[in-house]
């Protein structure tokens, strides 16, 4: 993660690797969790994800869900674009009603770029890998583009089809990080993209850009770690 940010292509790699790390991919690195290594092993086992609670009768919020964010920097909410990436959505979603991501960290900063979130807690003073479900199919594809104040799914750098639940918030407009054309001979993962899947609303990315701005340093083999932990305080549906 030591990449100058004028290096664009390596810094834009790097960091990406960086977002997937936690996730539990496909790597050989990185052991897919088993039954009784967490408390989500049950349904992961089972190769399933939860059924998330049924959309509330409204077309609007059947639509386009919306997410708080109480973390300990603010309190924003995210609009989610169901018809756009609906399986990215419900993954999300999923995530959000079984209370995962409460108590995790913004565990990734990166001032102007980028704000990672949904892998990590932090106890104890250490930053612990929480143990995600399956992997989802890639809805880069979608007309979405990464532009400032989306919110997107992050991944493993060579596979188009990791994401599991960890998200980034995207703090400029990062068109490279878009869906391509596939192109002859050139590997599916770089032309991919990343799925951006809803946009941040109100005065959430003034909270998102003064996260960004905090101290970082290097943890438990992390970079860009806030020195100062921010977390999720929780994370539901409206």
């Amino acid at each position: 993660m030591n990449c100058k940010p004028t290096d664009r292509l390596t810094w834009i790699a790097a960091l990406l690797l960086a977002f997937a790390a936690g996730c539990g991919g496909s790597d050989e690195t990185t052991p897919a969790p088993t039954e009784g290594n967490s408390e989500t092993a049950s349904p992961q086992a089972a190769g399933q994800l939860p059924k998330p609670a049924a959309p509330q009768a409204d077309p609007e919020s059947a639509a386009f869900p919306r997410v708080e964010f109480e973390t300990s920097a603010g309190t924003f909410t995210v609009k989610l674009r169901r018809e756009r990436a609906p399986r990215t959505v419900e993954n999300f979603l999923a995530y959000v009603d079984q209370g995962f991501y409460n108590g995790t960290i913004f565990h990734e900063l990166a001032p102007g770029y980028a704000v990672v979130g949904g892998g990590y807690a932090e106890e104890d003073g250490q930053i612990v890998e929480k143990t995600a479900l399956v992997a989802i199919r890639n809805e880069a594809a979608n007309g979405l583009s990464n532009k400032r104040g989306t919110i997107a799914m992050a991944r493993e750098e060579k596979d188009a089809d990791s994401a599991r639940c960890q998200f980034f918030f995207n703090l400029r407009d990062n068109l490279d990080l878009d869906y391509a054309k596939e192109e002859e001979n050139v590997p599916v993962w770089q032309t991919a993209g990343y799925c951006a899947f809803g946009e941040v609303e109100g005065d959430g990315l003034r909270i998102l850009d003064e996260i960004a701005q905090q101290p970082t340093g290097s943890r438990n083999g992390m970079d860009r770690v806030p020195l100062k932990p921010i977390t999720i305080i929780r994370a539901r549906r409206l």
